[in-house]
């Protein structure tokens, strides 16, 4: 083991407790709500969990990413670590659904049947504000545009520069916030929305799979 990968493992092997807190999270107010309270607000483990995932992710991906020194390889990378976990669980969802043992949101008759499959396929229904198959994917939403701005920062070489933009990011959060897709489509802007998703999924094969000026244009 190289001495990078070394200093990073003890930061990779947070994600086991934060997914322990996290289960434990749900597990809680599912099964045990009135004790669940009380320990909430003490502490919760919900929140923690997460914001440790992404501070992990944070480091992590990165990291890979310049390590690998490769796109194509970063998102197959990514695609065979959560698609097929997240397909199963899907379908597990779809098939309790019917047989009445797992609630489905009802935001997910109001829009249409292929937009919302592509939103949840592609992970990007809270980015789209697309109704979600399961509430908890809500996360993959973050962790995929997390993911774009690692890849456009490093097929446009501005990985250097990460901090500078990360904080013009973080300044522009709340002007921006106001014009992203997810406060401003609605039910009316379907088109708007599978337009949005196909643009996503267009920008990830760019990136992996072209060269040259359409990579960078793709990233930007």
């Amino acid at each position: 083991m190289s001495p990078a990968s070394t200093r990073l493992a003890w930061l990779d092997a947070l994600r086991g407790p934060a997914a322990l807190a996290v289960t434990l999270h749900h597990a809680g107010w599912t099964y045990a709500p009135a004790l669940w309270v009380v320990v909430d607000r003490r502490i919760d483990l919900g929140t923690w969990g997460v914001f440790v995932f992404f501070l992990v992710s944070g480091y992590i991906i990165p990291a890979s990413l310049e390590r690998h020194g490769d796109l194509r390889a970063f998102w197959t990378g990514r695609a065979f670590r959560l698609l097929p976990l997240l397909l199963v669980a899907i379908g597990l969802a779809l098939l309790l659904a019917a047989a009445g043992l797992f609630p489905l949101d009802p935001g997910l008759g109001e829009r249409p049947a292929p937009l919302v499959a592509l939103g949840n396929l592609t992970m990007s229904q809270e980015l789209l504000n697309l109704p979600p198959v399961i509430g908890v994917t809500w996360t993959l939403s973050y962790e995929l545009a997390f993911y774009l701005i690692c890849a456009a920062l490093y097929a446009t070489r501005q990985s250097h520069r990460s901090a500078g933009i990360a904080v013009g990011l973080a300044l522009a959060a709340v002007p921006l916030g106001l014009l992203l897709p997810g406060a401003t489509i609605n039910g009316g802007a379907d088109l708007a929305a599978a337009l949005l998703a196909l643009a996503v999924v267009a920008a990830v094969l760019v990136t992996a799979l072209g060269r040259g000026p359409a990579r960078t244009a793709a990233a930007v």
